[in-house]
């Protein structure tokens, strides 16, 4: 349900949408996975590093949640959880984090379903015609913000 409603909740500040989409993909996650219910909810970096490892998921051209090079969208997801304030110019790098996080989710609920990522529009050759598609100038300026100040993000 979460992951439905992550993708259908529009006009939310965006920190709202960022928090939204990545619960979202925690559930699309426990979804594919096919996570017995529980208790406590699996981390989603545990599921979706299973996720990666049972599925090849094709992540190496969105922003990463997780790892690589940079703020990844994780990190940013934490600092908006934990109250930090996101000034002006940093609103379009947040606004290509919220793009990013979308299409994991869509591909994440794709790959669940037995769908060939590349015959949809979340392959890269279809985003590649959208401007949050070539993030990494937009992560740098998050990465500059940690950089300044260690505390955030």
């Amino acid at each position: 349900d979460a992951a439905i409603y992550a993708l259908l909740a529009r006009d939310l500040p965006l920190e709202l949408e960022i928090a939204r989409l990545f619960s979202g993909i925690q559930g699309a996650l426990v979804f594919a996975l096919q996570a017995p219910p529980s208790r406590n909810r699996p981390q989603a970096r545990t599921l979706f590093e299973e996720f990666v490892r049972q599925k090849g998921y094709p992540l190496n051209d969105l922003w990463p949640l997780y790892s690589g090079t940079g703020t990844p969208l994780s990190k940013i997801r934490n600092s908006i959880v934990h109250g930090e304030a996101f000034s002006e110019g940093e609103f379009m790098a947040l606004s290509y984090a919220a793009e990013n996080l979308q299409w994991h989710l869509e591909r994440i609920i794709l790959i669940a379903l037995g769908w060939d990522i590349e015959k949809s529009a979340v392959s890269g050759k279809a985003l590649n015609h959208y401007y949050a598609y070539h993030w990494q100038k937009e992560q740098n300026v998050l990465d500059a913000r940690s950089s300044a100040h260690p505390s955030n993000l």
